[in-house]
């Protein structure tokens, strides 16, 4: 059971943080299909690792969630994609806040992904 200093504690969080956040990354052969593409699954990958490093950065760790019996999960996961990212160019991932649940049990964010050149 989530304690209440617990959501006060995420309630404040959120009030004062600034809810965007990205990280650039050198991408990886393993990252790519045969045609030089980057893979479908890689997209989320990277959105996943963002979304990780987002809550490390400010205070709340996997540990952290592990020592509170709470953890993020990934209920919906949408994609589209605009343009292909191809083998050797780096990328940004951009994360964006777009809302969370009255209960702070639930939060929907916004990924975007970028080349080097910013498309």
């Amino acid at each position: 059971m989530k304690s209440t200093l617990f959501l006060f504690t995420v309630h404040l969080f959120f009030k004062t943080h600034l809810m965007n956040f990205e990280i650039t990354f050198k991408t990886k052969w393993s990252d790519f299909d045969p045609n030089r593409h980057m893979r479908h699954t890689a997209y989320n990958d990277y959105a996943a690792e963002v979304r990780v490093r987002f809550f490390q950065e400010h205070g709340l760790s996997i540990n952290e969630f592990a020592k509170l019996n709470i953890g993020p999960i990934l209920f919906k996961e949408e994609t589209s994609f605009f343009k292909e990212i191809h083998i050797g160019e780096n990328i940004t991932v951009k994360m964006e806040l777009e809302g969370v649940s009255k209960g702070i049990e639930r939060w929907r964010f916004n990924h975007q992904i970028f080349n080097e050149a910013a498309n």
